[in-house]
């Protein structure tokens, strides 16, 4: 560092003898017969700025391409013929509008089977409700196989009741038989006849149990019947509105691969639709600028194809990768596209407003000299070059921002820097403030 400084000290020196020696020679030419010593050692001319607030603003640019907001290709979800296309290439289409047909007509008839299937289990098992629960309801005179519940019910009440008549009997004969008022016989009778209610009471009711389990299995069966019927009739459903293939949202057809009568496997690409309502400018932000750049930052896109127009927009997505080849992001641009004057392809120029900062101190790029302990600038203090080590910041095409080392109303050297060293004596041949007025905009 300080060869460098006594290397300054030596050209300053340098320059004024060369100064002196050049002064000397035009003396001697024209007759002159003496010169002051102040004279000979002329002062090094240099202009100066004086270092005010400026407004910062630091523009990004970028060139792109344009894409749609929305696309994609729409295939067939089942296999079939083609029965009616409702669309051709370059026509709007709005959401849900049915665009093909595939084998709609027996689906359609499918769906008619299944439902008649489904109805018919419905009432299949309501009859048999109505036999489980005893409120069969047969018309009158209609012949019935079936043993309702409601009859066992009843046959086991009946049976319930003879028991206990025949109960009460055997009681009554017994009281008597013990005071041998009625013959052994006669006891014995009561005593077989309450048996035999007994057991037909008994079987009555285990008729009746075995009634209602297979009874209440059959039910099941039905009832189960109804859910296969309806599971069939929703397959059908889907199936059908498979085949009714609807545009996914509003839209310009772009491609058209489907040809009318074709039969068609599952996954066949039909058509292509794509939404340019709204365009994507796509672009790629070097790592460098990415800290500028958020989701929401407003920026003006120009296209050549549009010559004179000039678009607003603002960044919809940030790539969260890098490009390992290019080292920057992607990133995408939502730009309103009401007129359809933006076509996808197309390429953009993009203007991003990367800062704005007020009372920044903003001088020439050339002002700033590099040297081996840093960048330095020199500024004038009582007629007398001072070197600066200075911080840059950011570069605003010829301008550069100054971080530290200068302040508000330093008198920088922006004119013969180059040829001056650090405390040498400078003669100031202007003293404009506004040199650089609106340089950082």
């Amino acid at each position: 560092m300080d060869h460098l400084k006594q290397f300054s000290t030596i050209r300053g020196k340098m320059n004024r003898i060369y100064n002196g020696m050049i002064l000397f020679l035009i003396c001697t030419l024209f007759g002159v017969q003496s010169v002051s010593a102040e004279t000979i050692s002329t002062r090094t001319n240099v202009k100066v700025m004086v270092v005010s607030p400026m407004k910062l603003k630091l523009h990004k640019s970028y060139i792109g391409y344009l894409k749609p907001l929305d696309r994609v290709v729409v295939k067939s979800e089942t296999s079939g013929t083609v029965e009616k296309i409702n669309f051709d290439k370059g026509e709007r289409v709005k959401s849900g509008d049915v665009l093909v047909h595939i084998s709609t007509n027996e689906l359609e008839l499918r769906k008619t089977i299944a439902k008649t299937n489904y109805q018919q289990s419905v009432t299949d098992y309501q009859i048999q409700k109505q036999l489980y629960l005893g409120t069969d309801g047969s018309k009158k005179g209609a012949k019935s196989e079936h043993v309702t519940i409601k009859q066992l019910q009843l046959k086991v009440d009946m049976a319930k009741t003879d028991y206990d008549h025949a109960l009460s009997e055997y009681e009554v004969q017994k009281r008597l038989f013990e005071k041998k008022m009625t013959s052994a016989t006669s006891y014995d009778g009561y005593k077989t006849t309450l048996e035999i209610k007994r057991i037909t009471w008994q079987n009555a009711i285990l008729e009746l149990n075995q009634a209602k389990v297979k009874d209440k299995a059959r039910l099941e069966t039905y009832e189960n019947s109804i859910r296969i019927n309806e599971v069939n009739l929703k397959l059908a459903g889907l199936e059908l509105e498979k085949s009714k293939v609807k545009a996914p949202f509003n839209g310009i057809v772009k491609e058209k691969t489907v040809q009318m009568g074709g039969f068609i496997q599952s996954g066949t690409d039909l058509f292509e639709i794509m939404d340019i309502s709204k365009v994507l400018a796509h672009i790629n932000i070097s790592e460098k600028e990415m800290r500028y750049a958020a989701v929401g930052n407003p920026v003006s896109i120009r296209l050549d194809a549009l010559p004179g127009e000039e678009f607003s927009g603002k960044i919809k997505t940030l790539g969260l990768e890098a490009d390992l080849k290019c080292r920057c992001f992607p990133a995408d641009i939502v730009i309103d596209n009401p007129e359809r004057k933006l076509l996808p392809g197309m390429m953009a120029r993009v203007n991003m407003l990367a800062k704005s900062e007020s009372k920044q101190v903003i001088v020439p790029r050339h002002a700033v000299l590099e040297q081996e302990q840093g960048s330095v600038v020199f500024v004038v203090e009582n007629g007398v070059a001072k070197q600066r080590l200075v911080e840059t910041g950011d570069m605003v095409r010829e301008n550069v921002q100054i971080i530290r080392g200068l302040e508000f109303g330093d008198v920088l050297v922006i004119v013969g820097q180059n040829l001056i060293a650090n405390n040498e004596p400078v003669n100031i041949i202007n003293k404009n403030k506004k040199l650089v007025q609106n340089m950082a905009e």
